[in-house]
């Protein structure tokens, strides 16, 4: 049985793009992560660029996504109601000068002891990583022939997720990070779970406390020269069987 012992690996760094820099404009990324005493939750968000406030939006969504489901556990929603429940706390997070133009995206994980693991996501960036040892890639769907991104905003009261749920005895392992655009557009095709492994195994190799400054430093020295846009990933790992923990950290 999964117990709040058995925490699992957490962490996440955000950094503001050269692009902003020059424009001396905040990051519009923003991002939560904490172990609570019932499980994990996770979210990773973007404000829509073309937003005057989308930091806000970004901002209110991470926070939104953690009220979420502190509401479901309390079992004041169920859990097809969890989406409706982030973006009414999104909404009423966001002060009402700011949200004619807060538009942001949003990455959710939270893996709940003894229920399962639910992910979503809206507009773009990237979940990825491996359940049970099998690759997982969660992302907008790619177009051809346009790049529109159809975020969460207060003008728009229905908005589409993507989501899945795992449940607990369906699982063993969970590897998984959560990224921006600024992260997801320079993984190459079809190399997204590849890197995740790569980058989990990477920043397990420091010590915990060295893992988040380690990871933004990473991220500040990112190897694409002509990334401009602000860059943030939350990663996590989580093993039912504790004898695999202790490979990892």
């Amino acid at each position: 049985m999964t117990s709040p012992s058995n925490m699992g690996v957490i962490t996440g760094a955000s950094v503001i793009g050269p692009a902003h820099i020059r424009q001396h404009m905040p990051n519009q990324d923003a991002f939560k992560y904490r172990n609570y005493g019932y499980g994990c939750v996770m979210a990773v968000a973007d404000g829509v660029g073309s937003d005057r406030y989308s930091h806000f939006g970004s901002k209110a969504v991470v926070q939104a996504v953690h009220e979420a489901f502190c509401a479901y556990v309390r079992g004041d929603i169920s859990r097809t109601q969890i989406t409706k429940s982030i973006y009414m706390h999104y909404v009423s997070l966001l002060k009402k000068r700011y949200q004619s133009a807060a538009s942001t995206t949003c990455l959710f994980a939270a893996y709940i002891f003894n229920q399962g693991l639910y992910l979503g996501l809206i507009g773009d960036g990237i979940i990825c990583g491996s359940i049970n040892s099998q690759p997982l890639v969660m992302q907008k769907e790619s177009d051809s022939f346009t790049n529109i991104v159809k975020p969460l905003s207060p003008q728009r009261p229905n908005p589409i997720w993507t989501t899945k749920f795992i449940p607990e005895d369906r699982l063993n392992s969970i590897r998984l990070m959560l990224a921006t655009d600024g992260v997801s557009e320079d993984i190459l095709p079809n190399k997204e779970s590849d890197f995740a492994s790569y980058l989990i195994d990477y920043v397990n190799a420091w010590r915990a406390e060295d893992r988040q400054i380690k990871l933004l430093n990473l991220l500040e020295n990112w190897e694409t020269p002509r990334s401009l846009d602000d860059k943030t990933i939350v990663l996590y790992q989580h093993f039912r069987n504790k004898a695999e923990v202790s490979l990892y950290g």
